[in-house]
């Protein structure tokens, strides 16, 4: 799981233009909102927002990237 913080660099983009399964090979299965409302299977066209938890399946290394990348520690 990885939850998008204010800010995230993925807020407002779709699935689709995240990038998250061709940069980083990790397919997500559901998108939790901050209500708690869970949408499985999410299509490439939703839009992710702050606060949101995705529940990912991807390789460790990939996570690890992906989860890096998305709080801004690209180069660290």
């Amino acid at each position: 799981e990885i939850t998008l913080h204010k800010g995230s660099i993925l807020a407002g983009k779709t699935l689709a233009e995240s990038g998250i399964r061709k940069n980083y090979n990790a397919i997500v299965v559901a998108v939790k909102n901050k209500k708690g409302e869970m949408y499985f299977n999410p299509p490439f066209n939703f839009v992710l927002s702050e606060s949101d938890t995705l529940i990912l399946i991807a390789e460790k290394n990939d996570f690890i990237k992906l989860e890096k990348d998305i709080k801004g520690e690209v180069g660290k």
